[in-house]
């Protein structure tokens, strides 16, 4: 009715049991949401680009995870080309989706729209007095 795309798929639970199957064990949400995300690649390899947004940070382990002694950090995301994080009051904008639209095609953000969604053009240092 609106024109959107059926959806083409989706990320696999990691804590749905499967009969005869031990449920996995995570050290925090965000490591077992990055790690769904992972399989789900690796199950479709076809997607050269993607981009996950979110309001939890998916691109660094959480306090849980680092005390845990998580060693593969590598699970999480890149901010610089998979994920963005969104306000949970405002969710997705327009600037955001611009950002989105650039990591899935594959090209750099102008800093326009860097400075959109992260407020300050990037690599510069603010000066607290």
């Amino acid at each position: 009715e609106h024109g959107i795309p059926k959806l083409y798929s989706s990320t696999p639970d990691l804590d749905q049991a499967t009969p005869g199957v031990i449920k996995a064990l995570h050290s925090s949400f965000r490591e077992k949401r990055c790690k769904e995300i992972r399989k789900w690649l690796k199950q479709n390899p076809k997607i050269t680009h993607f981009c996950a947004i979110d309001d939890v940070d998916l691109s660094m382990p959480d306090k849980a995870a680092l005390k845990s002694g998580l060693r593969d950090t590598d699970i999480f995301l890149d901010p610089d080309k998979e994920f963005v994080k969104t306000n949970p009051i405002v969710g997705l904008t327009m600037e955001i989706s611009k950002l989105v639209i650039c990591y899935l095609n594959g090209t750099e953000p102008s800093e326009e729209i860097l400075t959109a969604v992260f407020g300050e053009p990037t690599g510069t240092i603010t000066k607290l007095t």
